[in-house]
């Protein structure tokens, strides 16, 4: 399918679906030989005091799921990354062209948690990530992970605005006062990817597919003007003045001579040249 994409052979109408981007790129990296690339992406994250997203460890080996339904929510993208030495869950919310949905108003405390409903989406999720329920999915091993929620978006700067009203919002209706979450640039992408050594042909591959995938979604960041190394031109310019005494360009004018005029006006006029 990814293929497809690259070589413009997809409705129009499936160009800008965030489940197909989801599922070109993170679906591609899937097949990488080792965690590298993914780890090197995810540390890009960053929360609202401007802090990265900080994983330990090396020899990253990740798992994915795609739109596991859970008890709130359906979101993108579960992620287990294990490190040598600690092993973390992340949920990623895509988006491309859109933002997130739903928005809670300021002030609602829970009285009952658990009946509580949420407006908004980032919440939504956090509290599935924090769930009992999300362990029948994938497993009890993942109860003493380090989790984060990472919304990806195409915005240039970070979305403080929205970050901002989904911290509130868990805050205000969860028991979680110091929620990790976390926002990650889709121009990220790109530039790690630009700059990311395979360790084998294939991993080439699926790296030259997805950049020019990337590119062809305008998943581009500005790397400044080239400039074109051109030989300057040897021009010189000189400057001559000839001076000529007691001559200027009305030497040629003959004596201004006075006239008469109607309406007992005077008018001086210039004689022929």
């Amino acid at each position: 399918m990814l293929k497809a994409f690259v070589h413009g052979k997809v409705p129009s109408e499936l160009e800008n679906r965030e489940d197909i981007l989801t599922s070109n790129v993170f679906g591609t990296l899937n097949y990488l030989s080792n965690g590298s690339l993914i780890c090197s992406l995810l540390r890009n994250s960053l929360n609202v005091n401007n802090q990265t997203l900080h994983i330990e460890g090396e020899n990253p080996h990740v798992r994915m799921w795609f739109w596991p339904r859970l008890e709130r929510s359906e979101p993108d993208l579960l992620l287990s990354l294990k490190t040598d030495s600690q092993t973390y869950l992340f949920l990623i919310e895509v988006k491309y062209f859109s933002g997130k949905s739903g928005e809670d108003p300021e002030g609602i405390e829970a009285e009952n948690i658990l009946n509580q409903k949420f407006y908004d989406q980032l919440a939504r999720e956090y509290w599935d990530l924090h769930s009992g329920s999300l362990y029948e999915k994938i497993g009890t091993e993942y109860k003493t992970a380090k989790k984060a929620l990472i919304y990806l978006t195409l915005n240039h700067v970070f979305p403080k605005k929205d970050i901002e009203n989904s911290l509130r919002t868990i805050r205000e209706k969860t028991d979680f006062q110091n929620p990790k979450l976390y926002w990650l640039s889709w121009l990220t992408f790109h530039n790690e990817m630009s700059v990311w050594s395979p360790s084998s042909g294939g991993d080439s591959r699926i790296k030259e597919d997805l950049l020019r995938y990337l590119e062809r979604k305008g998943i581009k960041s500005f790397g400044g003007f080239q400039l074109v190394d051109e030989e300057l031109l040897n021009w010189k310019f000189h400057s001559q003045a000839i001076l000529i005494p007691e001559k200027s360009y009305f030497s040629g004018l003959k004596d201004v001579q006075k006239m008469g005029a109607f309406y007992n006006r005077e008018v001086m006029i210039y004689g022929n040249i």
